[in-house]
């Protein structure tokens, strides 16, 4: 069985030039809705767009694998193409 936390670090690179702007703020606002990461984390400051989803991205990883599995489910909601094409599930593993 894969580790969620390994699977996010396996799309880390694919997820920072794919994500967009608007997903990223509405992952950041489920992170904040379900106590994964709290007012101080989400305020990124003018970090450029790539530097934003690494930093979220690592802050989750180093959060375990209940954040990992958490923050990929909401991806798989917000973004189900982006989800698909990173062979992503709401499982929080890689899709079959």
């Amino acid at each position: 069985m894969v580790d969620s936390v390994e699977v996010l670090r396996s799309v880390r690179t694919q997820l920072v030039g794919k994500i967009s702007k608007q997903v990223l703020q509405q992952l950041l606002d489920k992170m904040l809705e379900n106590k994964i990461m709290n007012d101080c984390e989400i305020d990124l400051g003018p970090m450029n767009q790539g530097d934003k989803v690494r930093a979220v991205v690592d802050m989750v990883r180093n959060k375990g694998s209940k954040a990992s599995s958490a923050f990929i489910a909401a991806l798989c909601e917000l973004d189900p193409c982006l989800a698909e094409d990173l062979n992503l599930n709401s499982s929080g593993r890689p899709a079959v």
